[in-house]
């Protein structure tokens, strides 16, 4: 029961901390906060880190492998590169909807679907995290296994649940940068620059 509550909680802090680099469904949780309210934005973030929990069991059940294979882990991380760019650029030339129609909770959701399942660097994130937590507690039975992949999603779901109160606290504020620039833009730019973020610390590696 200790190990399964270290596990949890180690791991849970660290999805925490990882979240806190604003991402593109982080930027969606404060735009339905603003134009919805928290409530809907809550909904949005918990479908947005549904994929963290498939490509955490993945990151689990690839790290033996990888482990003694980096090269591969070097290859699949330059690998997303190019998508990130394509969703980016493809994101940030899309023209923005001149409607007064409020977005549904459910096409947003959906979005934040899309950013999350197609960000192939979780895999990566979790795998070097894996080396972390395995200093402190191992993950092999199911339980342990569980509480892990628990803590991943839930950790991020924190993360943009903050996000949200923040939003709500400092309303005006963040009202002013969404009127100031389109939405696609900032989604656009932010996935450009995990791109280039990517590129350089793989270029290092």
């Amino acid at each position: 029961m200790l190990d399964l509550t270290k596990i949890f909680f180690i791991t849970l802090l660290i999805s925490y901390i990882g979240s806190l680099q604003i991402g593109p469904i982080s930027i969606l949780v404060m735009y339905t906060t603003l134009k919805i309210n928290l409530r809907a934005a809550l909904k949005v973030a918990f479908v947005g880190v549904l994929p963290e929990y498939l490509y955490s069991l993945v990151a689990l059940l690839g790290y033996s492998y990888l482990s003694r294979k980096p090269e591969t882990l070097h290859m699949l991380q330059l690998g997303v590169i190019p998508l990130f760019l394509i969703f980016g650029i493809i994101n940030f030339l899309k023209k923005e909807k001149e409607t007064s129609h409020i977005p549904s909770t459910s096409s947003n959701a959906i979005r934040a679907f899309t950013y999350g399942i197609t960000n192939p660097l979780l895999i990566s994130f979790w795998m070097l995290s894996l080396i972390i937590i395995g200093k402190y507690v191992s993950i092999n039975s199911g339980p342990q296994i569980a509480a892990f992949a628990l803590a991943t999603g839930t950790g991020g779901f924190l993360t943009k649940m903050t996000f949200g109160l923040l939003t709500l606290k400092f309303r005006e504020k963040v009202f002013a940068v969404f009127n100031r620039f389109s939405f696609n833009k900032i989604i656009g730019s932010l996935f450009i620059l995990v791109a280039i973020i990517q590129l350089i610390k793989t270029l290092s590696f």
